[in-house]
């Protein structure tokens, strides 16, 4: 296989930091709906300036009521660790977005896993996040940030 196809970002391994269920078992359950939020972590190790910490918590029906309305719920948290020296040298400049973009995308997929074998034993089935544009999410994400330091700022 030609060393072309292999990514800049290098990944050095992965935790799973928590990963939880709640259902309701005295209900008829659908799984093929459910409320998605993401929040994520990033931390630089202490005395590296290539090695960072991407921590990802993926939750389904996290809000009390959604819970109600769909009777389950799933948490999972993913702490990868990557190492971007090779991603600096070839991206001098949009190494941190590319970083965030393809690292979070690595742990969501992992999540996707960890949440589909969990769901396989519950009263409803399997439950498959649905596909996520991290772009999207991370614009949206600095978005919110902007304008909470814009209202602080006022």
């Amino acid at each position: 296989m030609s060393a072309d196809i292999y990514s800049d970002l290098r990944m050095q391994g992965y935790v799973v930091t928590q990963l939880h269920m709640d259902v309701d078992s005295a209900r008829e359950l659908d799984a093929t709906e459910g409320s998605l939020s993401l929040d994520f972590d990033v931390r630089q190790k202490p005395d590296s300036d290539d090695d960072f910490l991407l921590e990802l918590t993926v939750s389904v029906n996290l809000d009390d009521d959604d819970f109600e309305t769909h009777g389950f719920r799933f948490v999972c948290g993913i702490a990868g660790f990557f190492d971007v020296a090779p991603l600096k040298e070839t991206h001098a400049d949009s190494w941190y977005s590319l970083m965030l973009n393809n690292g979070l995308s690595i742990l969501y997929g992992i999540a996707r896993v960890q949440i589909d074998g969990l769901s396989s034993v519950a009263p409803m089935g399997r439950f498959m996040l649905p596909c996520v544009n991290m772009q999207e999410f991370l614009v949206a994400r600095f978005a919110e940030v902007e304008q909470a330091a814009f209202v602080a700022d006022e």
